[in-house]
């Protein structure tokens, strides 16, 4: 994948014209730091996006795989069955708990 050098000394000087534009901030922050005042950059914004939406996607999977659990148990037949996907779907509630918490959610079921 090409670098930012490579589109700001593109020959065309629409798309070099571009890349500058895009790479250049319009603001910006004063000395914050001086007084004690943390601004959060675009960086750490993006970091704790990526990981809320990772989360939020292992959630719902394990929100799925707790919903075929409770249609398994419905259908289990054995006593070992029952306490094999019992078992399992325990381990899956204390996933959902983690995972809810580090999102901030709380589990109803």
């Amino acid at each position: 994948m090409p670098g930012e050098q490579f589109f700001l000394n593109h020959d065309d000087k629409e798309i070099s014209a571009l890349a500058t534009t895009l790479l250049t901030s319009k603001y910006e922050l004063n000395d914050w730091g001086r007084v004690k005042i943390h601004v959060i950059s675009e960086e750490e914004k993006l970091k704790v996006s990526v990981e809320h939406a990772l989360l939020s996607i292992k959630l719902r999977w394990l929100e799925r795989k707790f919903d075929e659990t409770i249609k398994a148990l419905q259908q289990a037949t054995g006593d070992n069955d029952y306490e094999i996907l019992l078992n399992s779907q325990k381990k899956l509630l204390k996933k959902k708990s983690a995972i809810s918490a580090k999102l901030g959610r709380i589990v109803l079921r």
